[in-house]
């Protein structure tokens, strides 16, 4: 019974050790941030906070963040595509020319709303923060909250 308890303190103690090691390791993060699909939660910006209600995801690609390669990425708009470039240097990212291709228009107030503050906001980003299935861009005064697909 003693060699049952301790093997199973081992296995307990090496579980730990690898989940730790891999959730501590930046290199580890930022893979698994850019190979991932993020679909926007929440926008912040002022004294404004938005949850995306579900209605407000007109098609499987709305409000979804994928980054493309090394140094693209597409969050589509409501109801517009819509990519940018950005530059990854520790927790800071800076993204650029985040613009719609397309320029299809929504009545939804809310898409408007959300769409405006994405426009307004997204090539101001310079920080981002990731724990587990939350990604979090921001800047001074804003915040977008994704969750990972």
């Amino acid at each position: 019974m003693l060699m049952y308890i301790s093997l199973k303190k081992l296995m307990l103690i090496c579980f730990y050790m690898a989940t730790f090691a891999c959730s501590n390791n930046d290199d580890n993060q930022a893979v698994d941030v850019f190979n991932s699909t993020w679909k926007l939660v929440s926008v912040e910006s002022n004294k404004t906070k938005i949850k995306i209600s579900e209605s407000s995801y007109s098609d499987e690609t709305s409000y979804m963040l994928n980054f493309l390669n090394s140094s693209s990425l597409q969050l589509n708009t409501g109801v517009n595509i819509a990519k940018g470039k950005y530059v990854i240097n520790g927790n800071q990212i800076n993204i650029s020319d985040y613009h719609e291709y397309t320029e299809a228009t929504t009545l939804d107030e809310e898409q408007q709303q959300i769409d405006n503050l994405l426009l307004e906001h997204l090539n101001k980003v310079n920080k981002f923060s990731y724990f587990q299935k939350e990604l979090i861009l921001s800047g001074s005064d804003f915040k977008f909250t994704f969750s990972r697909q």
